[in-house]
């Protein structure tokens, strides 16, 4: 049997080289089986309990699929935290980074002066809390009409903390066909009946 590499699942060398950087050369389960339909651009739903690198699962596929050449918000990571936010922008901004892709944090709490001051840059890749994402949504700072994956980790949380009406907000704010990547310890039933939707 051959061993599963980030380059057999399609992983583009310099990733996969950064990767090897930080120690990391062989996919966990949920990255082995998360990363192929990410990259072929479908919806995915995975659960996978949390320590088992479930970001890089999905921020991977992401990466490769931005194209720093264009300058405007491409994907979309929202995350129930603060804490959980401010760690995907770091991982985001170590692999993204030599790619020439741009990360912005939109975190509640932080001053949004400055987050709308960055967003004049074009970052590419948006992280960020649902309130404050629905909010800069909705004053026409976070523009996304170019938007072609959003992501939601810890869809559980997100719903538990009462963030089911920014996410919807949101997902009606992004093109029609848009990817949907959902990501969960758990899936409640209103994590299910939001990717059934």
């Amino acid at each position: 049997m051959t061993s599963t590499t980030f380059h057999t699942l399609g992983i583009a060398e310099d990733l996969t080289a950064r990767l090897s950087e930080f120690g990391i050369v062989a996919p966990s389960p949920v990255q082995a089986e998360a990363i192929p339909p990410i990259l072929a651009g479908k919806d995915v739903l995975a659960t996978s309990q949390t320590g088992t690198g479930k970001t890089l699962a999905y921020l991977l596929p992401i990466l490769q699929g931005i194209d720093p050449e264009v300058k405007a918000a491409q994907k979309l990571i929202v995350a129930p935290t603060q804490e959980l936010a401010i760690q995907i922008v770091r991982e985001g901004e170590r692999y993204g980074e030599a790619r020439g892709i741009g990360v912005i944090g939109l975190i509640g709490g932080a001053a949004a002066k400055r987050q709308i001051e960055k967003l004049k840059q074009h970052p590419q890749l948006i992280v960020g809390t649902p309130g404050r994402i629905r909010e800069l949504i909705e004053i026409r700072k976070l523009k996304m009409h170019q938007v072609t994956t959003i992501v939601i980790d810890e869809v559980d949380q997100v719903f538990q903390s009462g963030g089911a009406s920014d996410v919807e907000r949101i997902l009606r704010s992004a093109l029609r066909d848009r990817q949907l990547v959902f990501l969960s310890a758990t899936v409640g039933p209103e994590t299910a009946e939001l990717a059934k939707k």
